[in-house]
């Protein structure tokens, strides 16, 4: 772990207010629930939500990042406090400016299989043992770790980031009964588009579209574990928690947010700035500003106003 000084992690945010009661180096980073007394070198947050509960029990910390609302509230603390607008975003920085590990240096490994129809772009990294199939385009700055694989017409735009063993651009799972009722294969001939900026985390699968495409809006989060069907359309800056399903066909709007262990119906959409809640079952279509719970899910909003 590096060595920082206050003025250093100061430095990183320009409108930002030091309160400093005592010299120290920052050399760990600690959970505000897991010191009970003092950590003098740890650098935490605090969000205004935890300040009641937590007022009252003060703890010497080497530095505090919290709003200023916060500050006032415990400012009898013997910590130091670095007063910033969004102490969670804070600390994310100073986690990824100082604590985490470089990117990977753009290279192919020797292990991964590469079509030589694909199309990859610069300053790509991809792991070990990937699968990348015809046709399919990887653009600029993105990141692929290990046992990824990309079936044939997959498109990756700009700066996406994918974990490790997911699958994009399988078959579907659509059939259609024949006449004995023997369940017959429905072809899948589209594919699956990760736009810009798109991060998908381990164990999750995209699959193709029957026609056209499975789209996934600029700067998702995908979390472990979510299956999305075909043809499914997902709005930009949208967050899908671990165990999320998502059948086939629906559209989620912009900048949503959806809870583990979701289950959204096909042939359905959700308005922009909506959240699913943990668990919920959503069968049928939904408004801008949703907060869709339960089993079978219930707009809150429409409830508080019944």
């Amino acid at each position: 772990m590096p060595a920082l000084s206050l003025a250093q992690l100061a430095a990183c945010f320009p409108e930002a207010k030091l309160h400093q009661h005592f010299s120290i180096e920052i050399t760990t980073v600690e959970s505000l629930f897991l010191i009970e007394e003092e950590a003098p070198n740890a650098l935490s947050w605090i969000g205004d939500k935890y300040v009641e509960a937590e007022k009252d029990q003060p703890r010497k910390i080497g530095l505090l990042l919290l709003t200023q609302s916060a500050y006032e509230a415990i400012s009898h603390w013997p910590s130091n406090f670095l007063v910033v607008e969004k102490p969670r975003l804070a600390f994310a920085k100073v986690l990824e400016t100082f604590f985490t590990k470089a990117k990977p240096e753009p290279k192919i490994e020797a292990t991964s299989i590469i079509s030589h129809t694909a199309k990859i772009g610069n300053g790509v990294y991809i792991g070990h043992h990937c699968i990348i199939e015809d046709d399919v385009v990887i653009e600029d700055g993105c990141t692929l770790l290990h046992y990824n694989y990309l079936q044939a017409g997959t498109i990756i735009r700009k700066g996406c980031t994918l974990g490790s063993h997911n699958i994009l651009g399988h078959q579907g799972f659509g059939y259609e009964p024949d006449s004995q009722q023997i369940w017959q294969p429905m072809p899948h001939i589209g594919i699956v588009e990760l736009s810009e900026g798109v991060t998908l985390h381990n164990h999750i699968t995209i699959d193709r579209a029957v026609t056209g495409k499975t789209y996934i809006g600029s700067h998702c989060r995908i979390d472990n574990h979510v299956n999305i069907a075909h043809g499914v359309q997902i709005g930009a800056n949208t967050l899908l928690m671990g165990g999320t399903t998502i059948a086939g066909s629906t559209v989620i709007g912009n900048n949503c947010w959806v809870a583990p262990g979701a289950v959204i119906i096909n042939k359905i959409s959700i308005g922009n700035d909506s959240v699913v809640g943990l668990g919920a079952v959503v069968q049928k279509s939904a408004p801008d500003n949703a907060k869709l719970i339960g089993n079978p899910a219930m707009n809150l909003n429409r409830m508080k106003t019944a």
